[in-house]
C-alpha cells in the first residue's frame, strides 16, 4: 500500500510518495513545483496543475494524506486533571475556545493525549496535546484535492504532521531530547521532542523565502543569486561570501533560536514536579 503526502505551502507544491510495508514506512519518491503567480486562487486551475504534476512524476496512488499550517490552525497544550472521556472533550473545547484566534465553532477540532503525569503530591493529571483549523479552509483544500483526482484521506495541522514524523525517526526513539526545524516557504515548524514525546510545538511566521530576501538585501543581489547562493549554503567558492551570507541570515536564524530558549525556559516549570 502507497500513500501520498502533499504540500501546498507559499509559491511550492511538495509531494511525497510513501510505501508501507511490514509496519514501515519507505520513502518512493518526492518532488517539488514552483506554483504560477496566476493559478494559485483558482480551483480548476490548481487541481488540473495538481492532477498533471502528479502524473507527470508517475505517482499512482490516490491516498493522500495532507495538512494545513499558519493562521488557519492552532496548537496548545493542555495540563488537565484527569477525567471521564467525554467531560474531557468538553473541557478541551472551552479550554481552547479561550485562547484560539478563531471561532472553534467554525472549525474542526482534534486532541492527542501525549502521557499521563503523578504530581508529588498525588494529584493525577494528562497532558494532551489540541489542535484545530479553520473548517471552510479544511473543506477548500479537500475539494481541491478531490477535483485533482485524489482522495484526501488524513488532513491534519502541519506542526501535528512534523511531530508524528519526528517521534517515529529512529532518532528520536533514543532518549534525550530532539529539536525538529522544519523550514518551508513561509512558516517555520519547530517541534521538540523529550525521550520521544512530544514536549514543544511552535509556528515561526519566517521561511524559506524571507531567507531568499535577506540574502538578497544583505547581500545587495536580486532574488534569484540570492536563491542560488542560499542553496549553496554556506559552499560559496570565496571565503567572504560565505561570511556575509552568515551575517545576512542572522536575523532569520535568530527568531529559531528564541523559539528554543522559550522552550528552555519553560522545560524545568513543566516537568520539575513530576515523578518519573
Amino acid at each position: 500500500m502507497s500513500i501520498i503526502g502533499l504540500e501546498i505551502e507559499g509559491h511550492y507544491l511538495n509531494i511525497v510518495e510513501m510505501k508501507e510495508s511490514g509496519g514501515e514506512l519507505t520513502l518512493v519518491r518526492y518532488a517539488t513545483v514552483h506554483i504560477p503567480e496566476n493559478i494559485r486562487d483558482d480551483m480548476e486551475s490548481m487541481s488540473l496543475f495538481i492532477k498533471n504534476f502528479v502524473a507527470e512524476k508517475r505517482i499512482d496512488s490516490k491516498e493522500t494524506a495532507t495538512f494545513v499550517s499558519g493562521q488557519n490552525v492552532f496548537i496548545k497544550f493542555l495540563s488537565l486533571p484527569q477525567m471521564p472521556d467525554s467531560d474531557l472533550k468538553k473541557t478541551l473545547w472551552w479550554e481552547a475556545e479561550r485562547s484560539a484566534p478563531f471561532s472553534l465553532h467554525d472549525a474542526f477540532l482534534d486532541y492527542h493525549i501525549l502521557k499521563e503525569v503523578t504530581f508529588e503530591d498525588g494529584a493525577r493529571k494528562v497532558d494532551v496535546l489540541v489542535a484545530a483549523a479553520l473548517g471552510d479552509v479544511v473543506e477548500r483544500h479537500v475539494e481541491l484535492l478531490k477535483h485533482a483526482g485524489l482522495n484526501p484521506s488524513v488532513v491534519t495541522a502541519k506542526p501535528v504532521a512534523v511531530a508524528a514524523a519526528a517521534r517515529n525517526a529512529r532518532a528520536c526513539k533514543t532518549g534525550g531530547s530532539t529539536v525538529v526545524i522544519d523550514i518551508g516557504s513561509t512558516i517555520t515548524t519547530l517541534v521538540i521532542l523529550k525521550n520521544g514525546r512530544v514536549s514543544f510545538i511552535r509556528e515561526i511566521r519566517i521561511g524559506d523565502s524571507d531567507l531568499t530576501n535577506a540574502i538578497s538585501r544583505g547581500l545587495s543581489i536580486d532574488e534569484m543569486q540570492a536563491e542560488i547562493l542560499k542553496r549553496r549554503h554556506g559552499c560559496a567558492l570565496q571565503e567572504e561570501e560565505a561570511r556575509l551570507l552568515a551575517i545576512a541570515v542572522r536575523k532569520e536564524l535568530d527568531h529559531m533560536k528564541d523559539g528554543i530558549s522559550f522552550w528552555e525556559d519553560i522545560r524545568d516549570e513543566v516537568t520539575g514536579n513530576i515523578k518519573t
